[in-house]
């Protein structure tokens, strides 16, 4: 993904979405945003690196990791905004992954306690300031 990518899917929604009868939702945030080079910059470079983790296996899906050490939650919070207004990402489902099973489940499938520990880690995380741990303290 790259501004100019961005730019033409926007600009020329009915070749990329020749289903469509009327424009795609996000046009009118996307017009707004072009005038923030640097938004939209953000936009694609977090939009590249959802894809080299996920890589090319699906093109509905971005894996987003809020426990790994090198996460970025904080600042990548305003793309994630950015991206629920241009009307590219949305909620739909939400699942848990727990290092000993090797499948997810849905997050409302939670127990009430694993659910007030993700809501307490994530809050926790949103609040952390401070240098990343050196990559000799990081357990592999």
């Amino acid at each position: 993904m790259n501004p100019e990518l961005l730019r033409d899917i926007y600009t020329n929604w009915k070749e990329h979405f020749q289903g469509r009868k009327g424009e795609v939702w996000g046009t009118k945030y996307y017009q707004t945003l072009s005038n923030h080079p640097d938004k939209v910059e953000q936009v694609c470079r977090f939009l590249q690196k959802c894809y080299e983790l996920t890589g090319n296996n699906s093109r509905n899906l971005i894996v987003y990791d809020v426990f790994d050490i090198n996460n970025t939650l904080v600042s990548d919070a305003d793309v994630i905004k950015i991206l629920s207004n241009l009307d590219i990402l949305s909620f739909p489902e939400f699942k848990v992954y727990k290092a000993n099973l090797n499948e997810g489940y849905d997050f409302v499938e939670s127990s009430s306690g694993e659910t007030q520990q993700l809501c307490q880690f994530i809050s926790i995380m949103s609040v952390i300031e401070g240098k990343q741990p050196s990559k000799e303290r990081i357990a592999y």
